[in-house]
């Protein structure tokens, strides 16, 4: 059998992320590869990427949410070029979700691509990639999973100057009222 080129991994990447997240709001518009992506609002967007190892017949999940408030360049790498902002932990793995374990797929014939897509990929991206992004509506849900990396700073300084909250921070004033409260009893 004959091994992928890069412009059919492309093509059959594409057309079988295309069948699965299209109905998520997903779109490759915009995209020489097979980058998908949808707009969560005007500060959120999510990503789902298949990344070919280098020299390897085995391909990657990358998912991860990015923002135009994060990035200065943003529009200028859109949508291919952006880089993870939740560093290591972008990976898809089967048994342990969005994280920074790998759990790479082979995929060195269109044959054992699609076998492995839709035996593996496409339960994957169903079960932990997308309610994993369907999470991360805002700046201050992004704050909460970006904690290495060089967007750490970018995320924390961009949530206070737009005078956000992330969960954390209401959970510890909720406790501390609750607190206050039965001290005054």
């Amino acid at each position: 059998m004959k091994s992928l080129s890069t412009s059919q991994r492309y093509r059959l990447s594409k057309t079988k992320l295309s069948a699965v997240l299209s109905p998520y709001g997903f779109s490759s518009e915009g995209s020489k590869r097979a980058v998908f992506w949808r707009k969560a609002n005007d500060d959120v967007y999510h990503y789902i990427v298949l990344s070919r190892r280098f020299r390897d017949s085995v391909y990657d999940v990358l998912v991860f949410p990015h923002s135009p408030s994060l990035d200065t360049n943003f529009f200028d790498n859109y949508p291919d070029n952006l880089t993870l902002t939740t560093d290591m932990a972008s990976n898809l793995h089967r048994k342990f979700g969005v994280g920074v374990s790998q759990d790479p797929i082979r995929c060195r014939t269109a044959e054992g691509f699609n076998r492995n897509f839709d035996k593996i990929t496409a339960p994957m991206l169903r079960k932990h990639a997308i309610p994993y992004l369907d999470k991360l509506r805002n700046l201050s849900d992004l704050q909460e999973i970006i904690t290495t990396g060089p967007y750490v700073e970018v995320i924390n300084k961009v949530v206070l100057e737009k005078g956000l909250t992330n969960k954390s921070s209401r959970k510890i004033t909720r406790y501390a009222r609750v607190i206050f409260n039965c001290l005054r009893r």
